[in-house]
């Protein structure tokens, strides 16, 4: 996080340049600057690509940059001065000849010190490609909080497009909608950043701003990016969407959202339009109504391979809130992640949403001893059954001998593979350990966080849920939610559901899951059910409930099958 801090042993190549007001700067602006004097001459009218024009050249570009749908790269990219009048006229060129690639002094500070409408540096409004030569761009730190300093650094507009790599955008500050602290994405624009740090950006002001680093209202595809000390006033610390918005590989940290107990998004707010997360890491960021690391209003959401640790709503879903959308699951780490005041530690879901654990891949959750238990009875009938049709399937091959079994085995969760060693009912309730081993105990000694890395399947581990009417550690459901290859351990509930708490319009299935020494103050330390509906709580005979506090399931809601205690 040093790193992003404003003493982050940078070295400036320059002394950090101040930039006067843009609106007026074109052409003119870059002669004997950056050697385009050249474009004022016979060519200034054709509309031709700035780094088709040259100037003072690099080397041809070999970023091998992703996402480049039909556009010309050119041979040639534009160099930029340490000097933060410069960059405002190389962006102005680039927009008057139809984009351009544009770059930067290694290691320079562009500080800029005036705004127009909210922008330090003018709207991208074509097709320009800036690398950052891990440069900064930030707004003047010593600059008061009110117009006319209040700026963002980007803007694109609609028809622009934005290819930012290898840059720090720090301190950007705007207090007027539609937000976004250090970049905006209007409608009918698109960004892709690429290894750029948003740190330390702010949209605040009367009623909530959104997006403390970046809003997106159009496409905008996030590589490689950290994002850390942002602040939202209203919904997204770090960054809030109503487009398309896909982040791979990025980092979120210690973002914030402030205000009223209905904003949210520590991390992403997404409303309407879709968010996928792949390979993403949230830790530590919080939010004062529900989503510590991410909240989802509307619209759809994907995330996979990805972690939220540590994040804090003081409402609900300390990890993840689905407050209104369509949201998909697959492999995620929730890792001691705290709804302070609300339900949820890690999930929530409210009614009329849609949640969906999806499978994970591969053999999971493994044979009954592996969890510290012999293979069940019930179990052994359903692998005798199994056999015979193995049996009966050679004799139609001729006798080859088919891979039926094999593949059985491997599909079939905790019931394959096991030697069929039977285990009296009541120890199994009891949770009684087999003598072959307790796979438990990897997440209790010193690897136990690397252990929880390689786990398979999506995790709940060390969840909070704070309220003493409601709860849910893991998981609060008030929609519809699937849960599959999942593991929900020593999560605690101040109230009902340690593991699960699902409300009274909710409806769960689980399948092939896990949920173990999960704790809640009232009842129901695996499950709490308060739907009175039939079937609203399923579990598959490949689900283990077992070990919890001070019982497995319970509920004034409908029975529990496949769950004892």
């Amino acid at each position: 996080m040093s790193n992003h801090l404003r003493k982050s042993g940078v070295t400036d190549t320059a002394p950090r340049s101040r930039s006067k007001k843009w609106i007026a700067t074109g052409i003119a602006g870059l002669t004997g600057v950056v050697a385009l004097g050249m474009v004022a001459g016979s060519n200034a009218g054709a509309m031709t690509r700035l780094d088709d024009i040259g100037g003072q050249q690099s080397q041809k570009d070999g970023s091998g940059w992703e996402g480049r749908e039909g556009a010309e790269r050119g041979p040639h990219a534009t160099s930029v001065p340490c000097d933060a009048t410069a960059l405002v006229a190389a962006i102005n060129t680039a927009n008057q000849f139809l984009g351009g690639t544009l770059k930067l002094a290694r290691g320079c500070t562009y500080e800029l010190r005036n705004g127009t409408a909210n922008n330090g540096l003018p709207p991208i409004t074509t097709d320009i490609t800036i690398q950052g030569e891990h440069s900064t761009i930030e707004r003047a730190f010593d600059l008061a909080s009110a117009a006319p300093t209040l700026f963002r650094i980007f803007q694109v507009n609609a028809g622009g497009n934005l290819r930012l790599a290898d840059v720090t955008l720090r301190n950007g500050l705007v207090t007027s909608v539609p937000g976004g602290g250090a970049m905006l994405v209007q409608a009918g624009g698109r960004a892709e950043v690429k290894n750029v740090k948003f740190a330390q950006n702010n949209a605040r002001g009367p009623g909530g701003i959104n997006g403390g680093a970046l809003t997106n209202l159009g496409t905008t595809v996030i590589k490689d990016s950290k994002f850390t000390l942002n602040n939202g006033g209203q919904n997204g610390g770090a960054v809030y969407n109503t487009g398309t918005l896909t982040v791979e590989k990025s980092h979120f940290e210690t973002n914030r959202v402030s205000g009223a107990a209905n904003n949210g998004g520590g991390g992403i707010a997404s409303a309407g339009g879709s968010v996928v997360v792949r390979e993403s890491t949230f830790v530590g960021n919080q939010s004062a109504g529900d989503g510590g690391g991410l909240l989802l209003t509307s619209g759809t959401g994907e995330i996979s391979d990805s972690t939220f640790r540590l994040n804090v709503a003081i409402n609900n879903g300390g990890g993840v809130a689905n407050d209104g959308g369509t949201l998909s699951l697959r492999n995620v780490k929730f890792l001691e992640n705290t709804a302070a005041a609300g339900a949820g530690g890690g999930l929530y879901t409210a009614a009329g949403t849609t949640t969906t654990i999806l499978p994970a891949e591969g053999e999971w959750p493994g044979k009954l001893s592996e969890w510290g238990h012999s293979e069940s009875g019930k179990d052994k009938g359903g692998k005798e059954e199994e056999s015979k049709k193995d049996e009966k399937a050679k004799k139609e091959d001729g006798g080859k001998g088919s891979t039926a079994t094999d593949k059985t085995e491997k599909s079939e969760g905790h019931g394959g593979g096991d030697g069929g060693k039977p285990v009296d009912d009541e120890k199994w309730a009891a949770g009684e350990k087999s003598a072959e081993g307790d796979k438990l105990a990897d997440f209790a000694g010193p690897d136990a966080d690397e252990k929880l890395a390689q786990h398979r399947g999506t995790i709940f581990y060390g969840n909070v849920a704070g309220n003493a009417v409601t709860g849910g550690g893991a998981i609060y459901n008030a929609g519809t939610i699937t849960i599959a290859d999942s593991l929900l351990l020593r999560n605690q509930a101040g109230g009902n559901g340690g593991g699960l708490n699902n409300a009274v319009t909710g409806v769960a299935v689980i399948q092939r899951s896990v949920i173990t020494e999960n704790q809640a103050s009232n009842t129901g330390g695996g499950i709490f059910n308060l739907n009175a509906t039939a079937g609203s709580v399923t579990i598959d005979t490949r689900t283990l409930v077992f070990r919890n506090n001070p019982n497995n399931c319970a509920g004034p809601g409908t029975p529990i099958a496949n769950c004892q205690g």
